[in-house]
């Protein structure tokens, strides 16, 4: 289990792995981190089942605090494109950014967010939300 990951549980945290793609595409993922991570270490994990609107529509984000049985101002979450981070913030949820390898993203983007960088750990987020 990964650490952060780890942590969360040891907390108390529930963790979710909000997304609006499809069941094969998350099947897809689970087999290629199968060496990494445990899906089963997620409390919840959506797809684009479970809503009518994918991301960047909030839907998904509401749909999850639901499920979670957690307010807003009780999340964090973890986004990899400024798109996607809009829709958590739309929902009220705090959120970082932590761009992925193929997300554009350019100082403009980050000006008055929230994202992860050497200087914010994602440890630090959890010690904070708990």
């Amino acid at each position: 289990m990964p650490p952060n990951l780890k942590k969360c549980k040891e907390l108390g945290i529930k963790v979710g792995f909000v997304t609006t793609t499809t069941p094969k595409t998350i099947n897809i993922i689970k087999e290629g981190l199968s060496n990494f991570l445990d899906f089963e270490d997620f409390d919840l994990i959506t797809s684009n089942q479970k809503v009518a609107l994918d991301k960047p529509n909030p839907e998904v984000y509401e749909y999850a605090l639901k499920e979670l049985g957690i307010s807003a101002n009780d999340a964090v979450a973890i986004e990899d494109t400024t798109v996607n981070q809009s829709c958590a913030v739309q929902s009220g949820i705090e959120c970082h950014l932590f761009p992925g390898e193929y997300a554009i993203v350019g100082y403009k983007d980050m000006v008055g967010k929230k994202f992860i960088s050497e200087k914010l750990e994602f440890s630090e987020i959890i010690v904070k939300a708990k």
